[in-house]
């Protein structure tokens, strides 16, 4: 969690100087902060990679292979088929450039009796992030699935199919009713681990994701993390593959994928938000370089500020978006209605002490203001005095210039 206690820091230290020299003195740390960020940020953003809603598939994203009586991928009514035939029915193969690329014999080592319909990410290397929806049809046959897969082409031509695999999110009919299942090979332990099984239903879109990070990778089924290992980047290639075991026609299906990359920048950068609680606290977000440094004001324990923070940005909507911290502090936010949320974790769990809800505004991303002796605070703009105060679910601020009190937006 990201602490909200009293800190010992520079900024909070009396200033030797007059009003003017602080200004100067805040507005050089700033810079400084802004700077060493450039260097330092782990950010990563969200973004929409494919919903399918062409006609035909983006090659510059994808490639697809197929064998022992799987199919081509294609779009069909807005999203991603993912089939296959009998092999006496079916039976050709077909390997993607990045599997040729690997091994030049590559289609010809793609056999094992089990029929495989397989599109892949063809930026892979950039990749840090999956979420994507997964659905099985009412007359899925026995011993078939569809699933999100990490795989080391390298490994799996060599002969060493299930070394090969690195983890693997599955959404699988074996009997009675379809389970979402999670496993992965712990790169410290070297031994296999999973997740437990999830029981879903047909017919049912499902929301599937993994996050990976410098050493670890975390799953997710509808938002929920379910899983956490330590991981070790090897140039693996991400896929989804539908795949039928008992050599039966089968259809599966894939729609709205998005990714997370790393980020040097967002389009956050050169805001400033200020959220208030009714209860008297408030926060300063300040986000410049692809970073986050942070300003929290507790009117009983007194202010904490953090720099440099990394952060993952997910735009859900034109008004709606949120950031999760590194220690998994979630902030929302709506810009419709002015509001949002801090929900705070202490060792993966949630912390109801250090949640809190919130108004916010954009304090004036075309200037700046300072805000160490919140409630007051100094605008460059008006090149005065500003008294901010929460009343009801708006904050409210009085201007020293125009001696009137305005509703801050």
């Amino acid at each position: 969690m990201l602490k909200r206690t009293m800190k010992t820091n520079f900024l909070l230290r009396p200033c030797p100087c007059n009003l003017f020299h602080a200004v100067i003195c805040y507005a050089a740390f700033a810079f400084l902060a802004g700077f060493s960020t450039v260097l330092e940020a782990e950010t990563f953003v969200w973004e929409d990679y494919d919903d399918f809603s062409g006609s035909s598939l983006d090659t510059g994203k994808w490639g697809i292979s197929y064998w022992d009586g799987g199919i081509a991928p294609i779009i069909s009514n807005g999203q991603l088929l993912l089939a296959g035939k009998t092999r006496t029915s079916w039976n050709e193969t077909v390997a993607t450039a990045r599997m040729l690329n690997t091994n030049p014999s590559a289609a010809s080592l793609l056999s094992g009796g089990q029929a495989h319909s397989v599109l892949e990410f063809t930026e892979s290397d950039d990749i840090h992030g999956i979420e994507l929806f997964l659905r099985l049809p009412a007359d899925v046959p026995q011993d078939c699935g569809v699933g999100i897969y990490a795989i080391d082409y390298a490994a799996m031509f060599a002969g060493n199919e299930q070394g090969s695999i690195r983890f693997d999110m599955d959404l699988w009919y074996g009997s009675g009713s379809p389970e979402v299942q999670v496993t992965w090979k712990n790169p410290v332990t070297g031994i296999e681990e999973q997740a437990s099984a999830l029981s879903v239903e047909t017919n049912q879109d499902i929301k599937m994701a993994f996050v990976r990070k410098e050493s670890t990778i975390e799953f997710f089924h509808n938002d929920l993390k379910i899983g956490q290992s330590p991981y070790q980047s090897m140039n693996e290639t991400f896929i989804v593959r539908a795949v039928s075991e008992t050599d039966s026609s089968f259809e599966t299906y894939l729609d709205d994928v998005r990714i997370l990359r790393k980020a040097s920048t967002t389009w956050l950068d050169g805001t400033t938000l200020l959220l208030s609680s009714s209860e008297g606290t408030s926060e300063t977000l300040v986000f410049a370089n692809g970073s986050l440094s942070s300003t929290f004001v507790d009117p009983q324990e007194g202010t904490s500020v953090v720099s440099n923070l990394d952060y993952v940005l997910d735009r859900e909507n034109e008004v709606r978006w949120k950031i999760t911290l590194a220690d998994g502090d979630v902030y929302t936010f709506d810009t419709s209605s002015g509001t949002g949320s801090l929900t705070d974790y202490e060792n993966g769990q949630i912390d109801p002490s250090g949640s809190w809800n919130f108004t916010f505004g954009n304090a004036n991303p075309r200037d700046w203001m300072w805000f160490d002796h919140y409630p007051w605070v100094y605008s460059n703009e008006e090149k005065d005095w500003l008294y901010f105060m929460p009343s009801g679910g708006t904050l409210m601020y009085f201007s020293n210039k125009a001696q009137t009190w305005r509703q801050f937006n």
